[in-house]
């Protein structure tokens, strides 16, 4: 299997040339979807992107889930914050002592509560049969640059499946609801800009999608279909050879 057209790019670099107009990703494209003006205020900065928790959330259980626990601790502190000695309690996210003491940190913060719920999602793939299946043999963050329509474009799949292709991991607050998520978040479109990237610069051209849900709360619960109507749970893992899906939270990384 022939991956030379990969790259190792840091995430804040990926991003930066997104956010420059540099290359097109599958999210300024989402935005030009939306409004040519809107993609051109993006890219000159006149709007900035602005990242809430359920953002965060999902950015650290992607570290957790498909780069391990050394590279998750390598970009995150497990931390609740100073504790106020009167009350034995951490400071409340609001104080000075609480903004200080983020002031001073050099890793994102996931809060004990967060990463308890992230550790449960980590379970629920990895005890899933298919899910773990997926992300058995592969890389990680992988991107690929390429020109189509003679625009510069990149992708950054989750992960490579030396077997399935591209799996793309998402999260959301139930699998009961996730067609809606695909559609309100632009997943199939981004899967399609995906496939098309990766198809037309390499000779992996990717397999027709299926999906697969866990549940944070019922590991095995979801099933896996190759039908984008059919009904999944609640984590999610999409293959771009075969989709799937992992989740909780808004994120729509």
């Amino acid at each position: 299997m022939n991956t030379s057209r990969f790259l190792t790019i840091p995430a804040d670099e990926y991003h930066a040339a997104s956010r420059s107009g540099q290359y097109m990703s599958s999210h300024l494209l989402a935005d030009f979807r939306e409004s040519p003006e809107l993609y051109r205020r993006k890219t000159s900065g006149e709007i900035a992107e602005a990242e809430g928790p359920a953002l965060a959330l999902g950015r650290a259980a992607h570290c957790l889930i498909l780069e391990g626990r050394a590279a998750f601790d390598g970009q995150f502190l497990v931390a609740d914050g100073p504790v106020n000695p009167k009350t034995n309690e951490p400071y409340g996210k609001a104080t000075k002592a609480y903004a200080d003491w983020l002031g001073s940190q050099t890793k994102e913060i996931v809060s004990q509560k967060d990463f308890g719920f992230i550790l449960k999602l980590q379970k629920s793939v990895w005890t899933h049969p298919t899910a773990s299946a997926l992300l058995d043999n592969g890389a990680s963050e992988a991107t690929v640059r390429a020109s189509c329509c003679d625009v510069p474009c990149q992708i950054r799949i989750d992960w490579f499946s030396c077997e399935y292709g591209i799996v793309d991991l998402k999260t959301c607050d139930s699998l009961k609801w996730f067609e809606a998520y695909c559609r309100r978040f632009g997943y199939i479109h981004q899967m399609a800009f995906y496939r098309a990237i990766l198809g037309g610069t390499t000779s992996l051209w990717p397999r027709p999608p299926s999906r697969c849900g866990t549940s944070a709360s019922r590991p095995r619960i979801g099933r896996r279909t190759r039908r984008w109507r059919a009904r999944t749970g609640r984590c999610a893992c999409r293959s771009g050879n075969r989709q799937e899906q992992a989740g909780r939270s808004d994120s729509n990384r």
